[in-house]
């Protein structure tokens, strides 16, 4: 029994085409009834650093036994038949149990990195632009190693990988894109004397109309709608994982391993073993790096005992050292323990002081201000001048007041009286010289 038979027969596909064939036995043991069965031989490894190897086992119910170890390792996980979403009775492990597998190594310590050795022409869109998301995101190196096919899914899948290493007798490298290959089963159930008929509700006019037309032999719909949407995802994701990629690789030509080292498709062209060594000395490089950031920091333990922390939290090679903010809150409370209660009462005490002054003193600028206005509005009134009057308009009043000795509204020279002076206790007369006064 075939899983998920109706996406075999009807799903599209991120393939080489060249691969199709080699499904075609699959498909005719389906339709015929037979039982089909590929034993799946490649089976998940560890590789120790001395180069032994340990193999996944199968227990006596047929659940997969992953292989641990003590010690540093490298995870080697085999790709090598097409790419399915789920598991499937004829072999292939689906790239859903693929990510239980690899998360278990990840969250394993002794896990140092993990290589993806993929021999496979591509496989179905459903899932792998998940998986592709899962192994971006994983928090340690995985590597993808190809000596064979690296081809549509395959690359997809290897492109969100840390690097890309081909060997160099590879077969295939590339075909960026999507297809769609199906079987119209029509005439084969006739045969079996079952007769097919589909139809649509009044207002379902829409539904399905790209893959009937593909059936009516008229596919550019269903290539506008459907495959080349999925193919935009599909060199976005590739660009951005692989951001020096040649563009020319994006019209779904294949390479060698050469040539796709040449256009930026791979890092490297080598072998396995190579690859697995380069993944332990990296990581002994990290290590020493941290060993001797931790050995700079052993000179500041005071500081480290101040701040309240028994390892460097914020420590890099090219920044230098510098606190993190739980360093800092650590220093903070570790300060506010240095004064007694006494000096902090002095202190809290002498601030409510200074609090309060301050507020005294803005007060009182607020009533003078208050005042002054007052007193400019009072004068403008009684120079004849409105209350809004500005203090430029004041002094021009006061100043022509002063020469000419003109009355409040300045349409009549006042007249003298036998002394030949002015009324000096004029209420006019008194708020000019108040004001020029001041």
């Amino acid at each position: 029994m075939i899983d998920n038979l109706h996406s075999l027969l009807s799903g599209k596909w991120y393939m080489e085409p060249s691969v199709i064939n080699g499904m075609l036995p699959l498909l005719q043991s389906v339709l015929a009834g037979t039982d089909f069965k590929v034993s799946e031989k490649y089976k998940p490894a560890i590789v120790l650093k001395n180069g032994t190897v340990v193999l996944a086992t199968y227990d006596k119910w047929g659940d997969l036994v992953l292989p641990k170890a003590n010690e540093p390792f490298v995870m080697v996980n085999p790709i090598k038949s097409t790419i399915f979403k789920y598991n499937q009775a004829c072999g292939p492990t689906g790239t859903k149990d693929h990510q239980k597998v690899l998360q278990e190594y990840l969250n394993d310590p002794m896990c140092v990195g993990i290589v993806l050795d993929i021999d496979s022409g591509g496989g179905q869109v459903s899932g792998t632009a998940e998986f592709y998301d899962f192994l971006k995101a994983a928090q340690k190196p995985i590597h993808t190693y190809t000596d064979g096919y690296l081809c549509s899914a395959a690359y997809y899948i290897a492109s969100a990988t840390t690097s890309i290493t081909a060997n160099p007798r590879a077969d295939m490298i590339g075909s960026i894109g999507t297809m769609i290959s199906f079987v119209d089963l029509t005439g084969y159930y006739e045969k079996q004397g079952a007769k097919v008929i589909t139809e649509y509700a009044t207002k379902s006019t829409a539904k399905n109309k790209s893959y009937r037309d593909l059936l009516a032999g008229n596919p550019e719909s269903y290539i506008l709608n459907e495959l080349d949407p999925i193919t935009d995802t599909f060199i976005n994701n590739v660009k951005d994982a692989r951001p020096n990629v040649n563009e020319s690789v994006f019209d779904g030509s294949t390479y060698d391993a050469e040539k796709s080292l040449e256009l930026g498709l791979i890092d490297t062209i080598g072998q396995m073993d190579t690859l697995i060594q380069s993944i332990f000395n990296t990581k002994e490089t990290q290590n020493s790096n941290n060993s001797n950031l931790n050995m700079k920091m052993s000179n500041h333990l005071r500081v480290m005992a101040v701040i309240g922390v028994a390892t460097a939290l914020a420590i890099d090679e090219e920044k230098g050292t510098y606190f993190n903010e739980q360093q800092l809150q650590s220093m903070e409370d570790a300060l506010g323990s240095v004064f007694t209660v006494a000096e902090k009462q002095t202190l809290e005490t002498s601030l409510q002081t200074a609090n309060e002054a301050k507020t005294t003193a803005e007060t009182a600028l607020q009533t003078a201000t208050i005042e002054h206005a007052n007193n400019v509005q009072e004068i403008a009134t009684a120079l004849g001048l409105k209350a809004d009057a500005t203090q430029a308009d004041i002094t021009a009043r006061i100043a022509g007041l002063s020469a000419g000795h003109t009355n409040p509204t300045g349409t009549e020279k006042p007249k003298e009286d036998e002394k030949g002076s002015f009324d000096e206790k004029a209420s006019h007369n008194q708020f000019a010289n108040q004001y020029l006064n001041k």
